[in-house]
C-alpha cells in the first residue's frame, strides 16, 4: 500500500483548517478578532498572518472565491464603483464624520505619527503604497473576507448571523486603530462598518472593498501630504 500523501490531500486538509473544520475555524478566528484588541500592531501583524497563510492555501488549492476574490462580473465597472465610493467615503468622513466623533470624544483624531509626511513626497508615497497592500488587501481580507464568511459559516448564513460577523469585524477593526485615539478608534469602526457593508452588498466579492479602502487611503495621505488634513472641515 502507498502511504505517501499527495500534495493534492496536503491542500485539501489545509483548506479544511482555515475555511470548514469548525474547530480549528473557531480557533483561527478567535486569535483574528481578538489580537488586534489586545496587542497594539503585533496583534493586526498576527491576524494578517493568518490571513496571509489562508491565502496561500487558496492560491495553492485554486480556491480564492473562498475569500472573496472572484472575478468580478466587469472590471471597468468595479473599478468605476470603487474609484467613486472610496473618493466619497473618505470626503464624508474628512468633511463631517471625522469631526463628529472628535465633538463626541471630545478629543482628535491623533494622526502624529504621519506627520513626517507633510511636504515629502517620498514618504507620502511610501505610505501610499503601504494603504495599498496592507490597508487596501490584507485588512480587507482580514476583516471582512475572512471573518465575515467564517463567522457566517459558522453562526448561520442568515441576517442574525450577518449582523453577528459584521459586529464582529467592525470591533477589531476599530479598536487596531486605537494608537489614533478615542475619535480615530470610532471613525475606522465607522469606517469598518461601511466596508463591510459594501462586502456583504456585492455579495461576498472583496474587490470592491479593496478598491473603496485603497483610494479612501490615498486621497486621506494626499490631503496630509498637502497640510489641508485639519482645514478642511465643515466644523
Amino acid at each position: 500500500m502507498d502511504d505517501t500523501v499527495s500534495p493534492t490531500t496536503i491542500s485539501s486538509h489545509l483548506t479544511s483548517f482555515f475555511f470548514h473544520n469548525k474547530v480549528s475555524v473557531s480557533l483561527l478566528l478567535a486569535v483574528v478578532i481578538i489580537a488586534p484588541m489586545t496587542l497594539p500592531n503585533l496583534g493586526t501583524i498576527i491576524a494578517m498572518t493568518i490571513t496571509l497563510l489562508a491565502l496561500l492555501c487558496c492560491l495553492k488549492g485554486g480556491s480564492i472565491r473562498l475569500l472573496g476574490l472572484s472575478r468580478p462580473t466587469s472590471w471597468p465597472k468595479t473599478l468605476l464603483i470603487g474609484v467613486a465610493a472610496g473618493i466619497g467615503l473618505q470626503a464624508l468622513f474628512q468633511f463631517l464624520l471625522d469631526p463628529l466623533f472628535e465633538l463626541i470624544t471630545g478629543s482628535a483624531i491623533d494622526l502624529s505619527s504621519m506627520d513626517s509626511m507633510k511636504g515629502n513626497l517620498e514618504i507620502a508615497l511610501i505610505y501610499v503604497a503601504i494603504g495599498w497592500v496592507i490597508g487596501g488587501f490584507f485588512e480587507e481580507l482580514t476583516y471582512r473576507s475572512y471573518i465575515i464568511t467564517r463567522v457566517r459559516a459558522l453562526v448561520g448564513e442568515t441576517t442574525v448571523g450577518t449582523i453577528i460577523a459584521i459586529v464582529l469585524s467592525v470591533v477589531p477593526f476599530g479598536l487596531a486603530h486605537l494608537y489614533q485615539g478615542w475619535a480615530g478608534t470610532l471613525s475606522a469602526a465607522a469606517m469598518g462598518l461601511c466596508f463591510a457593508l459594501i462586502f456583504v452588498y456585492n455579495r461576498y466579492n472583496i474587490w470592491i472593498p479593496i478598491l473603496v479602502h485603497g483610494v479612501s487611503d490615498m486621497v486621506g495621505i494626499a490631503l496630509i501630504y498637502l497640510d489641508l488634513a485639519d482645514k478642511l472641515r465643515f466644523f
